[in-house]
This record gives structure tokens, C-alpha cells and sequence, in this order.
């Protein structure tokens, strides 16, 4: 039974998403119903959007959905819900009603896989542009970063450890198991602190693009009424 303190779908959506994944043939890269929700929560907050094009090859594992259908119909009843939960999350974003959806004060054994498949879709959609987050390659390898950086690279790394913990054994060859056990226990408690970070990132990244956005609005605007006082040349406006 599903711990959810917050939802964005209905059940009505769920079951055609569920219909949508079960019918892809290419069932071994196929994401599942609680992959394609952390999914969409990730996409949702990066501040670049993400086409419904690259959605499609992320979620089935290659460019073409290649459904198990009868019908044209039925395939574009699947996706058009597909796109409209999609849009569901997005709106959610920019209302600043978007929440993480698990309650950790509460927490039963038997909800963690789930939780696990969530973090999955949810590490895979922030890993789509790693440059944002400053989680690429140049980024980690800047021996002086600031706080802000510090703080997604790290989270970011958290994050690995709870969908492949495999890496923290790698990175921690001499560790016990009970030293393995109490890390990555540390880690799952900060997951709905790590969703928050990037988050708050995304808002402020977002901010910050609309204050550039008015700015140059304002620049261009400024230019156009010094043109129309003859005060400058047409050519002068970009």
C-alpha cells in the first residue's frame, strides 16, 4: 500500500499510463508506473525543457513507443494521457504546489521499492542535462566550487547511492557492512532533502532567467523609443 502524502494524478491516469508501459515491446528498458512519476517530477523542475520527443525515447528506451496496440486509436488515447500527465507535473511546478510525494516520518519496509523506483525515474530525468545542475564532467572536475555547486554535486552523488548501491561498496572498498548499511541509510532519510535542493535550484535558475529575460526586454525597448526620437540609428536595435 502506497504511503503518498501528495499526488498529481488521478487513478483514472495512472491506469492508462500503466496500459500505455505494459504495452511497450520493448519490455526489458520499459520504464515502470513509479520510474515514469520520479521521471516526471525531474523533468518538471529542470529549469530547460525537455521535448515530448525525448520523453518517448527516455521512457520506452528507444525513439519510437513500438506498442503492443490493436489500434491507431487506442495508442493515441495511451500518449495524449501520456502528454497530459506530463503537462499535469509542469503545471504543478509553476504553481509551487509540486512536493515530494513520500512520507518519511512514517515509513514501512514495504514501501521502499517503490520509493527506490521513484528515485530511479526521478536520478535519470536530473542526469538528462547534468550541465544544469553542475553535475557534468567539467564541473566535477573544478577543484574550487562554490556552495551552491556543492551542494547539488553532493546530493547528486547521494542520489547514485540510493538508485546503485553498488557505487558506495566501490567507493568504500575497506568499509564494513555495517558502515555500508549506516551510509546508506543516511542517504535514503535525505532523499526528500535532496529533491528539495534541486528544487529550490530549479526556482532560483528559473528567476534568474525571466530577471535576463526583462532585462533585454528592457534594453530593446529603451532602443526603440531613442529610434523613434531619431537619438539613434535602426541599425543600433538587435
Amino acid at each position: 500500500m502506497s504511503q503518498k502524502t501528495y499526488e498529481i494524478l488521478n487513478d483514472g491516469q495512472k491506469k492508462l499510463l500503466n496500459q500505455l508501459l505494459n504495452s511497450s515491446k520493448n519490455k526489458e528498458n520499459v520504464f515502470n508506473l513509479h520510474n515514469l512519476e520520479g521521471f516526471l517530477y525531474g523533468v518538471a523542475i529542470t529549469p530547460e525543457p525537455i521535448m515530448p520527443h525525448e520523453l518517448i525515447w527516455v521512457i520506452f528506451g528507444q525513439r519510437e513507443p513500438n506498442l503492443n496496440l490493436k489500434t491507431l486509436d487506442e495508442a493515441n488515447i495511451l500518449l495524449e494521457n501520456l502528454m497530459v500527465c506530463y503537462n499535469a507535473y509542469i503545471q504543478a511546478y509553476w504553481d509551487k504546489t509540486l512536493q515530494f510525494p513520500y512520507d518519511f516520518n512514517n515509513l514501512k519496509v514495504d514501501i521502499l521499492d517503490e520509493i527506490w523506483k521513484w528515485a530511479n525515474g526521478f536520478s535519470i530525468a536530473i542526469s538528462l542535462r547534468p550541465e544544469i545542475w553542475r553535475i557534468d564532467k567539467k564541473s566535477l572536475n573544478k577543484k574550487k566550487v562554490g556552495e551552491q555547486t556543492k551542494k547539488l554535486q553532493t546530493s547528486f552523488e547521494y542520489l547514485q547511492y540510493i538508485v546503485n548501491p553498488q557505487l558506495l561498496q566501490e567507493k568504500l572498498p575497506n568499509s564494513n557492512d555495517n558502515d555500508i548499511l549506516e551510509i546508506t541509510t543516511l542517504c535514503w532519510a535525505g532523499l526528500p532533502v535532496i529533491v528539495h535542493i534541486f528544487q529550490e535550484y530549479s526556482y532560483k535558475c528559473t528567476k534568474e532567467q525571466y530577471k535576463y529575460i526583462a532585462k533585454e526586454k528592457d534594453k530593446k525597448d529603451k532602443t526603440k523609443a531613442k529610434t523613434a526620437k531619431g537619438e539613434t540609428k535602426p541599425t543600433d536595435i538587435n
